[in-house]
């Protein structure tokens, strides 16, 4: 709130410096527990055995979890909950994102007697728990997701914003969609099908191995 309501700009300079840094230190706190909630994930709760990913964590940043939940269901495509222990308390707070198909605040009501708070919608909740109930959480969890899921759910859909034939892929038209910008969370850049076209080859490029 300061950076928008100063006046000086010397002072909005070391403002938005300020922020940038807070904004990469969280960045690299996401990365770090991305990294071990993933390793996690493959060495003890393999999404091929686990429909609902449920992984917890001592140390790890409780204000961050839904952001690092949202990562593994990139990554696996399943259900993930995201706890933080906090062994002194005996409990574990964290927070829980899902995929099409599977209703995580229904899903969390099923086992309310676990949960003495929580809340949320289909796609997002919150939750807090004793330490000694996280694994009959992830048993419960699954239990539920192989009623409610077939093996058809666990592929992404895509979205098409668009369809168009090859002829319609122009210049003009690329820098009409521009107009859109700029691209990101909330405004995901547009989908296009192309009619009639196949791919022949294809390489990875860039130091992320886009294809």
């Amino acid at each position: 709130m300061a950076l928008l309501m100063t006046d000086d700009e010397n002072e909005a300079v070391q403002l938005a410096a300020e922020m940038d840094e807070l904004n990469r230190e969280r960045q690299q706190l996401v990365a770090q527990i991305a990294e071990e909630a993933a390793d996690m994930v493959r060495r003890q709760f393999p999404p091929e055995e686990h429909r609902v990913l449920v992984v917890a964590g001592e140390g790890w940043n409780a204000g961050v979890v839904g952001i690092v939940a949202s990562k593994l269901v990139e990554q696996f495509y399943r259900p993930a909950v995201v706890l933080s222990i906090d062994r002194e308390k005996g409990i574990a707070k964290g927070s829980a994102r899902s995929i099409h198909g599977f209703d995580l605040f229904a899903s969390l009501s099923q086992c309310r007697d676990l949960l003495p708070h929580f809340g949320g919608h289909p796609m997002a909740a919150g939750m807090t728990l004793s330490l000694d109930d996280v694994e009959e959480l992830r048993q419960r969890l699954n239990d539920i997701a192989a009623e409610t899921l077939s093996e058809d759910d666990f592929t992404p859909p895509t979205f098409i914003d668009a369809s168009c034939s090859i002829a319609e892929l122009t210049l003009d038209a690329a820098r009409g969609l521009e107009r859109f910008a700029p691209f990101g969370v909330g405004n995901p850049r547009p989908l296009v099908l192309i009619e009639g076209a196949s791919v022949e080859t294809m390489r990875r490029v860039g130091a992320n191995g886009a294809i």
